[in-house]
């Protein structure tokens, strides 16, 4: 066989493998390729960020759409609050305080001491109640021991800023501290502690729903004119979260109305 019949025989074995070649890879790669070679980038690219993106967000980004989230709530001095002054008729014990409504200030009720030989006092009208309450756990063998009731305005306020101060300590935003603040203690003015209308009873933990004595005031407080005021199923309308040991006078009837419906405060006076 001449050389040259050679040279054309391998020449044409290259060029065959050569475009075997090119077509095995033009299949496997031409949907990928041919969006380039038409001038445009694939769809899938701009996609993939977008995606990127929005799965991976900076810390720092999180922490600011939690905020703003947060901040879109009811605020101490976002929204508008209502000046309420104490009803002097039978409907005091009714009145409605949170961060919405704010009682006027320089009100001042009058005191008495929550039980006899307490150091704790509250409105003189509620405390009778109380003692009475307090003596019929007695008799069940459980103590009602009254921790806290009527605060000054001015503590109350020390109280409130000293806990946005210590969110925003955290980092949290002013905003974002005013709204945790006031879930935990309410703004001056806007507690009924301001009005002498609550007791906190015993210890002031979230495992005081725990305890005989809480289970016995969800039995029998409604008898002598007090609810539970914030509990974790109505915190979406008390904007408050739950203290188990924190009980509001508001009067026998409303109180076994509110017991008996399975409603807050907020909801029961609307």
């Amino acid at each position: 066989m001449s050389k040259k019949i050679i040279f054309v025989l391998v020449s044409l074995i290259i060029l065959a493998a050569a475009f075997f070649a090119s077509y095995t890879l033009s299949l496997k790669y031409w949907d990928k390729l041919a969006p380039y070679l038409n001038g445009a980038a694939p769809e899938t690219t701009s996609a993939q960020n977008t995606t990127e993106a929005a799965t991976t967000p900076t810390t720092e980004a999180a922490t600011s759409s939690a905020a703003a989230a947060t901040a879109t709530s009811a605020l101490p001095g976002a929204v508008e609050v209502n000046v309420v002054e104490m009803p002097k008729d039978d409907s005091w014990s009714l009145v409605l305080l949170n961060r919405h409504n704010r009682l006027e200030k320089g009100y001042e009720p009058r005191l008495a001491a929550a039980v006899e030989g307490s150091t704790i006092q509250v409105d003189e009208r509620v405390a009778d109640a109380f003692q009475q309450m307090y003596d019929a756990a007695r008799a069940d063998g459980l103590e009602l021991t009254p921790v806290s009731g009527y605060v000054s305005w001015d503590l109350q306020e020390t109280l409130y800023n000293k806990k946005v101060e210590e969110f925003t300590s955290q980092g949290v935003t002013e905003a974002a501290a005013k709204q945790l603040a006031a879930e935990v203690i309410l703004p001056a003015g806007c507690s009924e502690d301001n009005a002498g209308l609550s007791v906190s009873v015993g210890m002031q933990l979230d495992s005081f729903n725990q305890q005989p004595t809480y289970e016995w005031l969800r039995a029998h407080a409604a008898e002598y004119g007090f609810i539970e005021r914030y509990t974790a199923e109505k915190k979406q309308v008390t904007e408050v979260a739950a203290r188990p040991w924190y009980w509001r006078y508001v009067g026998v009837e409303a109180a076994t109305q509110m017991k008996e419906n399975g409603l807050c405060l907020e909801e029961y006076v609307r």
